[in-house]
């Protein structure tokens, strides 16, 4: 008797590194720096909209298909009034291969920043957000703090923020025949470090780091979030750009049992006519 071949298998495991290589790290931490934008002035608005679906059925065997589906998209809303600014952002991500789902990843984030011209400003924010590749079937935040602007130059830009923050999650994640759960409330503190530059004429960077920690009694220990983003970005001629960037994300104490050390390194070449 001769066995099936495992083509569709391998294809699929094959879109599957395609799909997650054009995906950016989703941290447990959002990285909100990287969607703000620093108008010169006031009352601006910026709209950001974006939207995929893919779904086929493309296999070589009648009694063995390969069924593909793909859903991407967000909606990123800024507005900056004379006095506040507002952020908006929306993503979600979803795939699943036959009856497997291999990604399923969102969040909406709102944020309010009162005053923000000035060098200390006041935010807002409220969070909502799923990552069932990792376990994480929701999580709920909100809170406050402040946003200190440390340096703010042609060429320079560095923001410090502290803040105190609510959050509520439900971990879920089947490991064979065993399963694990976890519904945890914290009160944290939330802080970053945010900073735009012109290092050279030709070399910009951005760089977030986020830190959040907070006290949980079920085991007597604080649990901290680590999150960080590097990009740089300098042309090589007029046409030709070169892009690198690297992002890292670290769990002290996983409410579950999963990687507490993600990481993402990438290069690119962005060509322009």
């Amino acid at each position: 008797m001769h066995s099936k071949p495992a083509f569709p298998a391998v294809f699929a495991y094959f879109v599957l590194l395609l799909y997650l290589a054009r995906t950016d790290l989703h941290a447990q931490i959002l990285n909100v720096e990287k969607e703000r934008f620093l108008p010169d002035s006031a009352n601006y608005w910026m709209l950001n909209l974006s939207a995929s679906l893919s779904l086929y059925n493309r296999s070589a065997l009648a009694d063995n298909p390969l069924r593909y589906t793909s859903l991407r998209g967000n909606v990123d809303v800024l507005r900056a009034g004379k006095k506040h600014l507002y952020l908006l952002l929306n993503q979600y991500s979803y795939l699943k291969i036959n009856d497997a789902e291999f990604f399923n990843f969102g969040y909406t984030h709102l944020r309010s920043n009162l005053l923000w011209q000035r060098t200390l400003s006041y935010e807002l924010f409220a969070q909502w957000q799923v990552d069932k590749l990792r376990g994480l079937q929701e999580r709920y935040l909100g809170g406050g703090g402040i946003r200190w602007r440390l340096l703010d130059t042609p060429q320079h830009h560095v923001f410090l923020g502290t803040g105190i923050m609510a959050e509520r999650e439900h971990w879920q994640l089947n490991d064979k025949s065993t399963s694990y759960e976890a519904n945890p409330f914290l009160w944290k503190s939330s802080n970053y470090l945010h900073w735009r530059g012109q290092i050279t004429p030709a070399l910009k960077t951005v760089m977030a780091v986020y830190y959040q920690t907070g006290y949980d009694e079920s085991v007597n220990n604080f649990r901290h979030r680590l999150n960080g983003e590097l990009h740089l970005n300098f042309p090589i001629s007029k046409k030709l750009k070169f892009n690198t960037s690297f992002t890292a994300s670290y769990e002290s104490l996983p409410l579950i049992p999963i990687t507490p050390f993600i990481y993402q390194f990438s290069q690119g070449l962005v060509f322009s006519l």
